[in-house]
Order: structure tokens, then C-alpha cells, then sequence
């Protein structure tokens, strides 16, 4: 029963954003889901950007020490992996966002591509 109860208070407290937002449809509610993960996977990218560099810094730093070495390849490693993740969800929401079309929400959340 407890486990049903915080299942309840977990999801009032998930859907109070709507609430206090006035997210009436859809395309409202699917633009603040979508808003928070563009949001959340630049947090979680520059983040994992980071450690990779702390990474390479710790690699270039500690030469002779293998055991320091080894750990800044560990640390390099998951920065990488933290990125292919990110990199693999943002290319997910851009490809069901062209496959569905604009589903009635704000222009500007569209993912855009890098070009070169």
C-alpha cells in the first residue's frame, strides 16, 4: 500500500508542472517535455564535455603514475560513452520530431543539425 501511495505522490508531483503552467493540450504539454529534455541534454553534454577533458587533462598530467593513468582513461572513457548517450537521444527526439511533423507546438523547440 505504501508503495502504491508514493506511486500517487510521485505522479501528482510530476504532473504539477501542468497544472500550474495551465498545459490544457497536447501540443503544450508535449512543448514542456520536450523544452526540459532540450534543456537537460545541453546540461548532461556540457557536463560529460567536461569530463573528458578533466580526463585527458588527468592523462596528460599524471605520464609516469600507471594506476593515475589509468583512471584518466577510465574517466575519458564515460565521457565519451556520456556523450554517444546524449548524442543518441537528441538524434532520436530530431528524428521523431521530422517523422511526426509539428504535432501543433512552439516553432522554436525544433532540434536543429549542425552543419558544416
Amino acid at each position: 500500500m505504501k508503495k502504491i501511495s508514493l506511486l500517487f505522490f510521485i505522479g501528482g508531483i510530476a504532473i504539477f508542472p501542468f497544472i500550474a503552467f495551465g498545459s490544457t493540450t497536447l501540443g503544450t504539454t508535449l512543448d514542456l517535455f520536450l523544452s526540459m529534455a532540450i534543456s537537460l541534454i545541453s546540461i548532461f553534454g556540457t557536463l560529460a564535455f567536461v569530463v573528458f577533458f578533466y580526463g585527458l587533462a588527468m592523462f596528460l598530467l599524471n605520464r609516469e603514475d600507471k594506476k593515475a593513468n589509468e583512471k584518466a582513461k577510465n574517466i575519458m572513457v564515460w565521457g565519451v560513452v556520456g556523450l554517444f548517450v546524449l548524442t543518441t537521444i537528441w538524434g532520436i527526439i530530431g528524428f521523431m520530431q521530422n517523422t511526426i511533423g509539428n504535432y501543433g507546438g512552439s516553432e522554436s523547440l525544433q532540434i536543429s543539425y549542425p552543419r558544416f
